[in-house]
């Protein structure tokens, strides 16, 4: 298999993985306070490590976000040297994903089709948010605990998966874990930025192959 094939093979598990979720699931505050009003965009700058568990393959990236909260987000993976290998934006009803190493454009509607055939995993991206903003949620069989007001760990019975956050200092490790795979994120303090036309939009060089979902 080719290096190219590899990688584009791994980041769509990793993008999977990062948004892997069931329809049907509901965020929930962890906290009683009032809540502040939202920040209209902010940056993410993060690490995530992924380990495939059926292949033992495992890859490091950096994920730099851009989000607008339960709006809509813009990611894109760099690996070693910066190299960018893929940018995805997703809002509450559509989907785009731009594979660099492969020069291939996927456009859609953000739905478990969609995911399944761009990112490999049919399952809405809403599990993004939640570990973005360290959200509990419920649904699907999922359950969450709160310690002094922040959610620790959430926990799907039947699949045995679990959603665990850590504090590192300023820094928050998302850890996800199942059966197949497991995901390492390590989240830095937001900036806030402000909200720039290009931010959420991808520009497509005429050599890409441009495909409708």
């Amino acid at each position: 298999m080719k290096l190219g094939s590899q990688i584009s093979h791994l980041l769509k598990s990793i993008i999977g993985a990062v948004l892997f979720i069931s329809s049907g699931l509901f965020v929930v505050s962890c906290t009683s306070k009032p809540v502040a009003p939202e920040v209209a965009v902010q940056r993410f700058d993060s690490q995530a490590y992924y380990q495939d568990k059926n292949t033992g393959k495992s890859q490091q990236v950096t994920l730099e976000v851009v989000a607008k909260k339960n709006q809509k987000m813009r990611v894109d993976v760099k690996v070693i040297l910066g190299l960018h290998i893929a940018t995805a934006v997703i809002t509450n009803t559509k989907l785009k994903v731009a594979l660099h190493s492969e020069k291939q454009y996927f456009e859609g509607p953000a739905n478990p089709q969609t995911l399944r055939k761009t990112l490999g995993i049919p399952f809405y991206p809403l599990i993004l948010q939640a570990m973005l903003y360290r959200e509990a949620f419920r649904g699907s069989g999922w359950s969450c605990a709160i310690r002094n007001g922040k959610v620790v760990k959430c926990l799907q019975r039947p699949s045995g998966m679990t959603i665990t956050w850590e504090d590192q200092g300023e820094a928050t490790m998302v850890t996800a874990d199942s059966k197949t795979f497991n995901l390492q994120w390590r989240i830095l303090p937001p900036e806030n930025v402000e909200e720039k036309p290009n931010f959420f939009e991808i520009k497509i060089p005429d050599s890409y192959t441009r495909m409708n979902l």
